[in-house]
């Protein structure tokens, strides 16, 4: 399948960015869904075609509709809350309608460490709501037919083209993937249809490209 053009919500987070430079060396066009005015700029600098959201606007699932009418893909790649919005006006909840409206078939979700409760209460006390608010994303857009990521710790540095996926697996906490590599993880999870939806993804060794079918 071809891709010509994917719209991300979360386009100016460092992982947007990559994902950004992952789509423009592809020949595509992504189109960045953004939520605050200040971001645009930032958005055009990168090549990125800014669509401007309004959360409070009653009428923002037309709009991202519209917005989703011409895409090949779709990329949940911002934060999900912390469990303060309701669900059906969080991110995932308005994302997955939109695109099942547009009849957007390849859509990825990035989702996160899951630790168990004894690490948990050094790593801030809005993580039970995130938590909360990742696990609803996953189940809420995994029964939409959208594949799920979880990266291990993303950093700053050059990709090297290699991970290790685990189909159903969530990375250690001590494990890392750069935000290229893990770029490069979503685009490949876009153009093929892997058997798990969820997929754990750390560094590694073996090449990315056909990661998923091997």
């Amino acid at each position: 399948m071809n891709i010509d053009h994917v719209a991300v919500l979360g386009a100016t987070t460092g992982l947007g960015l990559a994902l950004a430079a992952v789509t423009r060396d592809r020949g595509a066009t992504i189109v960045g869904l953004l939520t605050r005015s200040a971001h645009v700029a930032n958005a055009r600098a990168a090549g990125i075609d800014p669509v401007l959201l309004d959360p409070r606007d009653p009428g923002i699932g037309r709009t991202l509709v519209a917005a989703l009418s011409e895409v090949d893909a779709v990329v949940l790649a911002a934060g999900t809350g912390n469990g303060g919005t309701p669900p059906e006006r969080s991110p995932a909840a308005l994302l997955g309608a939109a695109a099942g409206a547009a009849g957007v078939r390849r859509a990825v979700v990035v989702s996160a460490l899951f630790p168990d409760r004894a690490t948990r209460e050094d790593l801030g006390t809005d993580l039970d709501g995130y938590l909360a608010a990742k696990v609803d994303a996953e189940q809420r857009l995994g029964s939409l037919g959208w594949h799920v990521l979880r990266p291990a710790t993303l950093v700053d540095r050059p990709g090297t083209g290699c991970a290790v996926v685990t189909a159903g697996g969530t990375p250690a906490r001590d494990q890392v993937i750069s935000r290229a590599d893990c770029a490069e993880l979503i685009w490949e999870l876009l153009l093929h249809t892997p058997p798990s939806p969820v997929w754990g993804a750390a560094e590694g060794t073996s090449p990315i490209p056909g990661i998923f079918r091997a």
